[in-house]
């Protein structure tokens, strides 16, 4: 009985295991289409929250994009099996306008308005916009730090460990997809364990 009692608290505090960031284009089989991901890293890994995250990324928009959503597919690995992580209040496994995704996440809690603010500067500090529609254009971050705060009410959906994301640029009335990204990162918070869970329902 004590086993199954402790079982969850096994699960989330199961520390990280992925130190290197990979990823792929799930796009690439489609040589023609809207959005291409040529490179990209993300250093440290496991992501440090709070800390610094150095992004590199290029990538290319070779048609106009009228509107667009992004569909994300969360997946958490832990030592009992891989679980999605469902879509709860607008965090995991979810499906975003895409042409207001920044000005909704500036207009969220704080983790989210920091995050978003520091993406768009990404994106305007390299002349590209995610504006729809969306022009041709190319994007090319040689490096940006993002300042990655404490993670907010995402706290009680993201624990520490391993991810597998998946993200599909779509059309949203006909299921088009412009683009595809895949990768695996790992979470790491500073305060790690059950006895900072008190602690993370007060910051969310």
């Amino acid at each position: 009985m004590k086993c199954l009692v402790f079982l969850p608290c096994l699960v989330l505090a199961v520390s990280a295991k992925i130190t290197q960031f990979t990823w792929s284009d799930c796009g690439a089989s489609d040589a023609n289409r809207a959005v291409k991901i040529l490179e990209l890293s993300v250093s440290p890994m496991p992501v440090k929250t709070p800390g610094d995250l150095v992004v590199h990324v290029k990538a290319q928009v070779t048609k106009s994009i009228p509107k667009w959503s992004l569909k994300l597919s969360v997946k958490r690995h832990t030592f009992v099996a891989t679980v999605l992580v469902p879509c709860t209040e607008n965090i995991g496994s979810c499906t975003y306008d895409g042409c207001t995704i920044l000005g909704k996440m500036t207009t969220g809690d704080a983790a989210q308005q920091s995050v978003g603010s520091q993406v768009q500067k990404m994106l305007s500090d390299n002349n590209f916009s995610i504006a729809c529609p969306i022009a041709v254009q190319n994007l090319d971050v040689q490096t940006f730090t993002i300042k990655v705060p404490e993670l907010g009410k995402a706290a009680d959906i993201l624990a520490d460990g391993d991810y597998t994301i998946e993200g599909r640029a779509l059309n949203p009335d006909t299921g088009e997809l412009y683009g595809c990204v895949h990768f695996d990162a790992a979470i790491q918070r500073s305060c790690t364990g059950w006895l900072c869970s008190g602690k993370r329902r007060r910051i969310a």
